[in-house]
């Protein structure tokens, strides 16, 4: 049980988890995915959670997009944005490191839509408004996920020039965009459920303007 606060039934709740990596499965799911991700043309940007395990995924997965790994007339752009990741509060696998580890692991990303900080002020900020009387976090609800994504898409996303986008995520977080964000319609039913390790879906974004 994900929300069980004892962490000796959950060790999501141990320090050595903060910002854990992929296990060797999840890198194994990863390297299968390359594949097919290498043959998606056009890829002109790469957006991923500042968190470990999505900065790897999106390093295995989309590898054939680098920036070293492709022309020089075919700029791909990799950014780590902060409202991509995955829910806030209780699970401290979920909890970013200090940013300056990541800066020097992954290289090729660009962290100025980071504005919180190296010691994750995001995380900390929620953990002390939502802990109750006891001192322990309540889980962020798909709700407040749901607002995170939809800040995401239309101030962020709308406003790159980039068309052929990646973006590099977490199940709850994807789930919450696709479940409360986005206006699905008759593709409700293959969209709109919970994404599995390493899973890629390719989807057309239509911004309409109210």
């Amino acid at each position: 049980d994900l929300s069980e606060t004892d962490p000796k039934k959950n060790p999501l709740l141990l320090d050595h988890v903060i910002d854990a990596p992929l296990t060797q499965k999840g890198r194994d799911q990863c390297e299968e995915q390359r594949t097919a991700a290498s043959t998606l043309e056009g890829v002109e940007l790469v957006i991923m959670s500042p968190l470990v395990r999505a900065l790897q995924t999106a390093h295995i997965t989309f590898e054939d997009h680098l920036p070293y790994n492709t022309p020089l007339e075919r700029e791909v752009k990799w950014i780590a944005h902060e409202s991509v990741r995955e829910e806030l509060g209780l699970l401290l696998c979920n909890k970013r490191r200090p940013l300056s580890e990541t800066e020097s692991e992954f290289l090729e990303v660009d962290y100025t839509h980071m504005p919180y900080g190296q010691d994750d002020s995001m995380w900390n900020n929620f953990v002390e408004k939502s802990s109750h009387g006891d001192g322990i976090p309540k889980r962020e609800t798909m709700v407040d996920m749901s607002h995170r994504a939809y800040n995401f898409l239309v101030n962020f996303l709308h406003q790159r020039h980039e068309k052929e986008i990646a973006v590099v995520g977490h199940s709850a977080w994807l789930l919450a965009m696709t479940g409360a964000v986005l206006d699905l319609g008759k593709d409700e039913s293959s969209i709109n459920t919970m994404f599995a390790q390493a899973e890629l879906r390719s989807m057309e974004l239509v911004f309409l303007e109210q």
